[in-house]
C-alpha cells in the first residue's frame, strides 16, 4: 500500500478526485467507482492490473491511499493471494508509480 500526501483540499470528494483521474487517463486507462463498494475507486489497465484509490481528509492533509487490485471480481476473489501478487506484481508496481507521480505532480492537488 502506498500513501501520497498532497496539500490540503477538505472540497476534494472521492468523486472530484476521480474525475481529475478520468480526465488525465482517458483513452489509456479505465476509472470507475465499483459497484456495491464505496469509498475508493479503481483505476484499471487491465482484467489483471489495476489500483484501488482511496482519498482521505486527515487533520490539514489529503492523502491517496493506494494498492494493488485485481478489476475482475470473480478474479479477485480467486487469485488475490501469494501467487497473485509474486506474478502480478511488477504489472501493478508500474501502475503504481505512474499514478503516483501524476497526483505528486498534478496543478489540480498543489
Amino acid at each position: 500500500m502506498k500513501v501520497v500526501t498532497v496539500e490540503h483540499h477538505p472540497e476534494l470528494t472521492l468523486e472530484a478526485a476521480m474525475d481529475i483521474l478520468q480526465k488525465h487517463f482517458a483513452g489509456k486507462y479505465e476509472v470507475y467507482k465499483p459497484r456495491h463498494r464505496h469509498g475508493f475507486f479503481i483505476v484499471k489497465k487491465s482484467t489483471w492490473a489495476g489500483v484501488r484509490i482511496e482519498p482521505r481528509q486527515k487533520g490539514d492533509s489529503t492523502l491517496f491511499v493506494f494498492s494493488a487490485w485485481i478489476p475482475s471480481d470473480l478474479l479477485n476473489a480467486l487469485f488475490m493471494g501469494l501467487i497473485a501478487w509474486v506474478i502480478l506484481r511488477p504489472r501493478w508496481k508500474a501502475l503504481e508509480e505512474e499514478i503516483k507521480s501524476f497526483i505528486e505532480n498534478a496543478p489540480e492537488f498543489k
